[in-house]
């Protein structure tokens, strides 16, 4: 099995003011993975649907499947998703740049 690291992502990077609602903040939303490629790292992400229960293996599943494939397109989220992700793929990638040396 290949090396990855694993970032769950999680509503309280949009919502600043989590402190009021705490369910929020503390329920993944999804998963950024990096895996190494033969010319860096190769990031791949899945989102939980809001009508699905949060699934820690099945959504690493998704997105070290999303990685074989290259499909990093996030602009079928919504737009607030969009947000959360693209930063967490960019904190991803220079966590794996230090990593995957």
């Amino acid at each position: 099995m290949n090396k990855c690291i694993v970032r769950y992502v999680r509503l309280n990077e949009v919502f600043t003011d989590y402190l009021e609602f705490p369910e929020v903040g503390r329920r993944p939303i999804g998963v950024v993975v990096a895996v190494p490629g033969p010319d860096g790292p190769v990031i791949g992400w899945s989102k939980c649907s809001p009508k699905d229960r949060f699934n820690r293996r099945r959504g690493v599943d998704i997105a070290r499947g999303r990685t074989v494939h290259s499909t990093q397109d996030i602009s079928s989220l919504p737009r607030e998703y969009q947000e959360v992700f693209s930063r967490a793929i960019v904190q991803m990638n220079s966590r794996a740049q230090k990593y995957f040396k």
